[in-house]
């Protein structure tokens, strides 16, 4: 009876580390694997900006473009748009990162609203998306890495030297360009909508949607594949670049915004940053994401872009705006 019951106690040890070979299978090579997959499948893909949303440059009376080319991090190069209007000599440089869904011509009434403010405006193209090169846009700290490449690359354009430099985003564009300033102190202001904090909280929510509980398994795995893909871009965060920076900052959101609602970045900036001067927040009950920019009677905010245009020039040490020229 002894030798029975050792056996059957042998054979539940046997079975018992079999079940732990697999689970640690499971944990540290299967789960990695799945979710770089998925990864790849989310982010590994082009972006082309919808033509409803591609508005002309004659569209704009007086607003020029020229366009460029310059490299990201592996080389692959990025097409650049200079916008400019009037004659007057330039306030600052504004240089503005695009949201996930489209390239930069989605937010050329924005540019043109900039330039015409009296502002030379440098966008561009992130990779895999519109004209410039990648197979996709890589995932979300690749935005800030674009931008870093493009504010590396206006630093040397005799066009805008010695101006103060602003950088303006939305949704994506607003936490490259928040989570950036850690690498450039050289920028006296950043102007950010609808932005979230960290790549780790969109893909959170975003994970949280599609497989509910199961994402707090799987955001481990996603945030070490950052790492090894991105480096010290994949820890960036727009708390942390205003932190580490001394530019002012103009905080904008929208109270129905579904995409990235206020508790992924705006209620954390005005928890810790209400108080200190170089802030201000702007939050609109009515607006949702994609309409943020928008008034309620249609069109572009023109009361909003004045805003900004106003805190730009008081970031800028520029005088009031003034009319362009035609």
């Amino acid at each position: 009876m002894r030798r029975e019951h050792t056996g059957r106690r042998s054979k539940s040890v046997r079975i018992a580390i079999r079940i732990c070979i697999a689970l640690l299978i499971l944990v540290l090579v299967v789960n990695p694997i799945v979710n770089a997959v998925v990864y790849g499948l989310i982010f590994n893909r082009r972006v082309q900006t919808p033509a409803a949303q591609a508005t002309p440059v004659s569209a704009f009376p007086g607003l020029r473009m020229e366009s460029c080319a310059f490299p990201s991090d592996e080389g692959q190069m990025l097409v650049g748009y200079r916008y400019s209007a009037g004659s007057r000599a330039p306030k600052g440089l504004i240089v503005m990162a695009h949201g996930i869904g489209g390239g930069h011509a989605a937010y050329r009434r924005i540019a043109a609203a900039f330039a015409q403010g009296g502002y030379l405006v440098f966008a561009y193209d992130a990779t895999g998306t519109d004209g410039s090169e990648g197979s996709g846009i890589g995932g979300l700290p690749q935005g800030v890495i674009d931008l870093d490449y493009a504010l590396r690359f206006v630093d040397q354009d005799s066009a805008y030297r010695d101006l103060p430099v602003v950088v303006f985003g939305h949704s994506w564009g607003a936490y490259s360009a928040g989570a950036v300033l850690a690498y450039h102190p050289e920028v006296c202001a950043a102007v950010l909508a609808s932005g979230f904090d960290r790549s780790a909280d969109m893909l959170r929510l975003r994970a949280s949607d599609y497989v509910g509980p199961l994402a707090k398994l799987m955001l481990p795995y996603v945030r070490l594949h950052e790492r090894i893909r991105f480096g010290d871009y994949a820890g960036a965060s727009v708390s942390g670049g205003l932190r580490s920076s001394k530019a002012a900052a103009l905080i904008i959101q929208g109270g129905k915004d579904d995409v990235v609602p206020a508790e992924s970045g705006y209620s954390r900036y005005y928890a810790e940053f209400a108080n200190d001067a170089r802030f201000r927040f702007l939050e609109y009950p009515d607006r949702g994401h994609g309409d943020i920019f928008d008034a309620p009677s249609g069109g572009l905010d023109t009361a909003l872009m004045d805003e900004i245009l106003d805190f730009c020039d008081g970031a800028c040490g520029a005088e009031a705006a003034l009319p362009a020229a035609a």
